[in-house]
């Protein structure tokens, strides 16, 4: 358990009574996502493009990644249920994606406009009332994210009084899926998706990022903005 973070609410509320099927559809959701954007800063400090206080908020933002990450999973966990983790998963992005400091900003306002409105949407459709306090504050810290990669693109910090929302509705329309041996191209329509699979997760390939699964499991997340 995380100490004195906000794992410590989130947990008690599993433990005390266990989210709805609804519930972990989205917890689902924002793990995935969480996996997505902690691979990414790991990439982006890894890629040595950023030094002095650049590089620092990245990988401040990571550790918050982390810690996002490992407060939800302690949810699927206390209901039952086992979340996923980074090695079921391989990810792959647009070549290109980290050769430079522009770059690395502009996949990086991307990604953390999908992974705000994710959470966002999550805060109004959850319906055990415990959890929307916390995940709103995930919110919070991703919008501090997305503040700094417009930053970094040369943008203004300070954006839209009211960021858009994703409905979990929006969030789970998958179009292609691309599975593990399977040739030709994938594509989603939306801005951030949970696909269900039977037994299997799919995965769809994305402009901002995508993962293939590594093992069988009963659900599977997709991360990109849209695609026509």
């Amino acid at each position: 358990m995380l100490a004195g973070s906000v794992a410590e609410p989130l947990l008690g509320s599993a433990a005390a009574a266990p989210p709805p099927d609804a519930d972990l559809a989205y917890l689902r959701l924002l793990i995935g996502a969480e996996l997505l954007a902690a691979d990414f800063y790991t990439q982006a400090v890894a890629a040595k493009r950023f030094q002095g206080a650049p590089l620092t908020y990245l990988k401040r933002a990571l550790f918050n990644e982390v810690e996002h990450y490992q407060a939800l999973s302690g949810i699927l966990s206390g209901a039952g249920q086992t979340p996923a983790t980074p090695d079921d998963f391989d990810f792959s992005y647009p070549k290109g994606s980290f050769a430079a400091k522009a770059s690395i900003a502009k996949l990086g306002v991307t990604l953390e406009t999908v992974v705000l409105g994710a959470y966002l949407g999550a805060a109004d459709g959850l319906q055990t009332d415990s959890l929307g306090q916390p995940v709103a504050r995930i919110a919070a810290s991703e919008a501090q994210h997305l503040s700094l990669f417009t930053w970094m693109s040369g943008g203004d910090p300070i954006g839209i009084s009211f960021p858009n929302a994703l409905s979990i509705d929006e969030g789970s329309t998958t179009t292609q899926a691309r599975r593990p041996g399977h040739s030709g191209s994938a594509s989603t329509r939306s801005a951030a998706g949970i696909a269900r699979a039977g037994s299997r997760r799919s995965v769809t390939r994305a402009t901002a990022g995508s993962w293939r699964p590594k093992r069988s499991s009963g659900c599977a997340v997709s991360l990109a903005p849209s695609i026509r």
